[in-house]
């Protein structure tokens, strides 16, 4: 039965890593780095095999203290299913068969009050740096040669580098490609790039992916 679908995520041959409100996912089996803005990590999070998806859905209620609906939890299930996440997917049915992605995202953003799940691709580290010893995860502080990513810089030129991320768009960050969360305007997104992105500025996007009342900050190349 639908209800009685305990997802679970998958543990070989993957890691994780928090970046604030988001999660930065290796898969090593494939070569691939997903980043999960915050309600796919809060749902990737709860799929232990042990709460089926109605327990998912109240317990990121309780989380986030607003009500969230079980269709954006399958939302969520679909993104991470489609990426090869989860253990078992085939088990999952597809809550919105019959709808492209463009309707199962408006039938659930209509009733949502939060973000809705984004699970996106970044460039993950080729298997010649993996396999050199490199062992630091995004936004550790590095020496040239250390970093799974590949890239160990400086932000803003200052004198402490760090493991940057590049992204499928060349922007190399200290999140992979956008920011997390969401910034209520330019200012903001102007306050928090010299911080977080390795070319020291960033670009902010109104109404961007998941945030339609604020928007996105996304790192400039450098």
């Amino acid at each position: 039965m639908l209800k009685e679908t305990t997802p679970i995520i998958r543990r070989k041959k993957i890691v994780v890593q928090d970046l604030d409100n988001e999660l930065l996912v290796y898969d090593l089996k494939a070569n691939k780095a997903f980043c999960l803005n915050e309600t796919s990590a809060l749902v990737f999070g709860f799929c232990r095999g042990i709460k089926t998806v109605s327990e998912i859905t109240a317990a990121m209620s309780a989380k986030l203290k607003t009500p969230v609906s079980e269709d954006l939890v399958w939302l969520a299930l679909e993104e991470l299913k489609k990426n090869d996440l989860l253990e078992d997917s085939d088990d999952l049915t597809d809550q919105f068969a019959g709808l492209t992605r463009r309707e199962a995202v408006k039938k659930v953003g209509f009733a949502s009050m939060i973000a809705l799940p984004i699970v996106s691709s970044v460039v993950a580290p080729n298997a010649a740096m993996a396999q050199s010893g490199a062992t630091l995860l995004v936004g550790q502080a590095c020496t040239p040669g250390q970093c799974i990513s590949g890239n160990c810089r400086s932000v803003n030129g200052g004198p402490s580098p760090a493991c940057c991320a590049p992204t499928t768009n060349g922007n190399p960050t200290f999140g992979p490609g956008r920011l997390p969360g969401c910034y209520a305007d330019a200012a903001t997104c102007n306050t928090a790039a010299p911080l977080r992105c390795c070319s020291g500025s960033g670009t902010f996007t109104a109404n961007g992916a998941g945030c339609p009342a604020t928007g996105i900050c996304s790192c400039n190349p450098y």
